[in-house]
């Protein structure tokens, strides 16, 4: 057993798990997400079919009506950071 920050003791296997300094919170804002489509750039189209979701669910995202899920805003980034276009074609 090993003993954490907050007093509590956890066993050893899950000792990385509970020490989450290394992660950056993720900002789960309608505004974050309308800055990364922009910088993107991205359609509500294709974020709609990039993440699977319907155009929908997004317009509720971008209204703040619902939440942003974190893994759409992570996948975004990660687009950015990897320098990946993504555009909706027709087939």
């Amino acid at each position: 057993m090993i003993t954490i920050e907050t007093g509590v003791q956890i066993p050893k296997r899950y000792a990385r798990r509970a020490d989450m300094k290394h992660v950056k919170p993720v900002d789960c804002s309608a505004q974050h997400l309308i800055d990364l489509m922009k910088t993107l750039p991205m359609s509500l189209r294709d974020l709609s079919e990039c993440s699977g979701v319907h155009e929908a669910t997004v317009y509720r995202w971008l209204s703040g009506v619902a939440r942003v899920p974190a893994s759409v805003i992570r996948m975004l980034e990660l687009m950015l950071v990897v320098d990946t276009p993504y555009s909706y074609e027709e087939n």
